[in-house]
């Protein structure tokens, strides 16, 4: 009996020994598969760190951008009001010129009156001196 028991336990162990290789094999293909799925855990991270960066890039531009054209607002707001000024103070130069020039065609087309006014004033002035010459 103890021959059979021998035996029976030799075949034991070898059942173990298979067992244990076999989860040893299936430890090993397990360890295999975690190696490549952190391999590619790492390359996806890579990515995900270089898509992070460009996007912060992309907000530093954004940022900028946005200042410059605060800074571009501003400084249009200023020419507009200096072109508006100008234009104020074209019509106001304008007007004083379409004046004068109205004054000058009153004067051009009236002259008979604007003469025979100066020669009153002239006889007037001449009258007021005791009627003698200067």
């Amino acid at each position: 009996m103890t021959a059979h028991r021998l035996a029976f336990l030799e075949k034991a162990i070898e059942r173990d020994r298979a067992e244990v290789a076999a989860t040893l094999k299936e430890l090993v293909n397990s360890r295999i598969e975690m190696a490549g799925d952190i391999r590619m855990l790492v390359k996806e991270q890579t990515a995900l760190t270089r898509a992070l960066g460009k996007i912060a890039e992309f907000q530093y531009t954004v940022k900028t951008m946005h200042s410059t054209q605060q800074r571009l607002f501003g400084r249009m707001e200023r020419i507009e009001n200096g072109l508006a000024e100008l234009r104020d103070e074209f019509h106001v130069y304008r007007a004083r010129q379409d004046g004068k020039n109205s004054v000058l065609r009153w004067i051009a087309g009236h002259w008979h009156l604007v003469t025979a006014a100066v020669a009153a004033i002239g006889f007037g002035a001449w009258i007021s001196f005791g009627g003698k010459g200067g």
